[in-house]
Parts: structure tokens; C-alpha cells; sequence
């Protein structure tokens, strides 16, 4: 029993080895389909004969199709992608002898080459206006002002903007006007020749004062102003302090102020017109007619506390103050303490009669 078991197990380990041993493909080999033969139809003669015609039919073409078989080890087939055939051109001589050329492939045409061809040009346009010398900035007309030098407007425009192309005529004009105060009405034309034509009025100063070691220019508005140029012989006012200004100038005194300036102007940029500054009109109002009752040989002092006055050719400084409504009746009292101390043998710095009711001197 043990033995017939044994015989029955083997034979089936056989049948399985030599199934896997056998091909795992198996290739049909295509075989004609039997086509029925075409019925015959009898042809009428229109002459009164007829007969049976053998009607002629085309062979049909079949491809042969090939079949395969795998089994679940076996590998899968590719398949074939079929690619048209190169177009042949040939050449026949005059003795009849054909010669093939190469054959040329072809050309489609698409609009994407016009989009791409455009792409490419503007793209080199944009690339040689950026770059070329021609097209950057590289002179400034300045028409209308005097003092101001084309060399330092081409300087403010040249560390604004390269190219013509990419100028920001706002932002350039803003820095103008903040780094030349003294210009009003400016105005700017781009050459594409590459130069710039700049158009401004130009404030005339009347007023210079000497704070020190700083001077500073005043038009008839009191617009402070750099001195540029030669104007002439100016009213002139000296100070020991700081110029009196609209906008007083709030100095930097440590880390922490340099930084919140510097974040004031990220959140809200300096424009020209935050950048004029002006003397008080007060103190304008007094210089100009402290002016007119000034002395021979006098010039004008400033005093941030007892105001305007002069200085007096014999050594000493006198101040009337700001208001100067009743400068007659202070300049009879200023001359009766001038000879009350002459008769006293006192030579005096500094003479106060800013206030009528209080005047005062100093000899040191």
C-alpha cells in the first residue's frame, strides 16, 4: 500500500517538473480561414441573351496574427510600435542612372515659433536697454538755475537710476528736492540719447547767518538754504546758538535714537516738502527791521533770549528784543544808558532793553 503511494506521488512530482520545463510561449502558427465561395448572379443582357457571369472579386489581404501564450512565470512581450516610413528622394541623371539623396526631414508649422521668436527678441531687447552704454544716463542738462552745477544734479540722479529706461521720474524729482532745497518748480525730461533735462526755479537768498561754525542760507520766505555760488553782499546775522527754525533739528544722542529714525523713515520716507525747513517768521520779521535801524559799521546779533540786536562798533552788544513796534522809544532809552555808563567810566559787554520796564547790562 505504502508503495503504490509512494509510485503516485512521484509520478505527480514528475508531471509538475516537466510542466515547468515546458516552453512559455507557444507560438500559433495562423492558418487560412476558409471563405466561402461568392453566389453568381446572372448578368441580363439588354440584347435578349444572358448567362451566368463569373463575377471577379479581389483577394483579401489578411495579416497574419501572432498569438502568444504565457504562463504565470513567464516574462511579458513587448510591443511594437510601428513608426512611418522616411520619405526617399532619387535623383535620375541623363544616362538614366537614379542616384538617391538624403532625405530631408519635415517641417511643420506652428505658431509657438512666432511666440517663442518674439520671447527671445524682447527678452534681448530688454537686456541690451539695461546694458548698453547708450541707453544709460550719462549727462544733465539743468535749465533755468544758476548756482546749482549740472556735476552734482547728474550725481543724484546717476545713484538713483543706470539706465533711462528704468529712471522713476517721482523718486528722482523727491531727491532733488532734498538734496537741493533752494530748487522749486522742478521738473525732468529723459532723452533717449541718455540725457536728462532738468527744469527748476531758483530761490534767491537775502539773509545769511553765521551760527558758529555752520552758515546758512534764507530767501525772502525764510527757506533755509546751503550757500552755493555768489550772490553778493548779504544781510548778515550772527548767533552764538542754534538758528531759530520751524522744524527744530532733534540731534542723535545714542543707539536708540538712530534707530527709531531709522525705522520713522522706513514707515514714512522723507518727501521735499518735510525737508524745507524755515526760519521763525518772528525772528525774520525783527532781523529785517532791526536792518533798517541798524548803525554804521554794526552788524546784527541774535540771542535766543533777549532777541535781536546788534553789535555796536564801541564793543558791546545791544538786544531789542522781538517786538519791535516801539524801537524808537527804546532806542532813546538804550542811548541814555550808554552815556549814564560813559559818564561812569564802565565799559559794558552786553545792553538789554528787550524789555522797557527792566533794562540791564553786563560787564562780563
Amino acid at each position: 500500500m505504502s508503495d503504490r503511494t509512494n509510485r503516485q506521488e512521484q509520478s505527480r512530482a514528475e508531471q509538475l517538473r516537466l510542466k515547468r520545463q515546458q516552453t512559455s510561449r507557444t507560438v500559433v502558427v495562423p492558418t487560412k480561414k476558409e471563405v466561402p465561395e461568392p453566389k453568381r448572379h446572372p448578368v441580363v443582357n439588354p440584347f435578349g441573351r444572358s448567362e451566368a457571369q463569373p463575377s471577379i472579386q479581389q483577394p483579401i489581404k489578411r495579416a497574419a496574427v501572432i498569438s502568444s501564450r504565457s504562463t504565470a512565470y513567464s516574462t511579458p512581450l513587448r510591443e511594437s510600435v510601428s513608426t512611418p516610413a522616411r520619405r526617399k528622394a532619387y535623383h535620375v541623371a541623363a544616362n538614366g542612372v537614379e542616384t538617391r539623396l538624403p532625405s530631408l526631414p519635415r517641417v511643420h508649422f506652428s505658431w509657438q515659433w512666432i511666440s517663442g521668436f518674439m520671447v527671445v527678441v524682447l527678452l534681448t531687447a530688454v537686456v541690451l536697454g539695461l546694458t548698453l552704454d547708450v541707453f544709460k544716463v550719462s549727462q544733465v542738462q539743468v535749465v533755468g538755475p544758476q548756482r546749482v552745477q549740472a556735476a552734482d544734479i547728474l550725481a543724484v540722479v546717476q545713484k538713483n537710476t543706470q539706465s533711462i529706461f528704468t529712471i522713476d521720474r517721482q523718486k528722482v524729482l523727491d531727491e532733488i528736492g532734498l538734496a537741493f532745497p533752494e530748487l522749486t518748480d522742478t521738473t525732468l525730461k529723459v532723452d533717449m540719447s541718455g540725457s536728462i533735462i532738468v527744469t527748476a526755479a531758483e530761490r534767491t537768498p537775502v539773509m545769511a547767518w553765521d551760527a558758529g561754525e555752520t552758515l546758512y542760507w534764507f530767501d525772502a520766505d525764510g527757506v533755509v538754504m546751503t550757500p552755493r555760488g555768489d550772490v553778493g553782499p548779504l544781510m548778515m546775522v550772527r548767533s552764538d546758538s542754534s538758528v531759530p527754525l520751524t522744524k527744530p533739528v532733534t540731534g542723535i544722542h545714542s543707539a536708540v535714537d538712530f534707530a527709531n529714525l531709522v525705522l520713522a523713515r522706513k514707515l514714512d520716507p522723507l518727501t521735499p516738502a518735510d525737508m524745507i525747513n524755515n526760519l521763525d517768521p518772528v525772528v525774520m520779521k525783527a532781523a529785517i527791521d532791526i536792518n533798517s535801524q541798524l548803525p554804521s559799521g554794526a552788524s546784527i546779533v541774535y540771542d535766543p533770549i533777549s532777541g535781536i540786536g546788534w553789535q555796536d562798533p564801541r564793543g558791546w552788544k545791544v538786544f531789542f528784543g522781538l517786538d519791535l513796534s516801539n524801537i524808537a522809544f527804546k532806542q532813546v532809552e538804550y542811548q541814555a544808558i550808554v552815556n549814564a555808563l560813559a559818564a561812569k567810566g564802565i565799559n559794558p559787554t552786553v545792553i538789554s532793553v528787550a524789555h522797557i520796564d527792566f533794562p540791564y547790562y553786563r560787564t562780563k
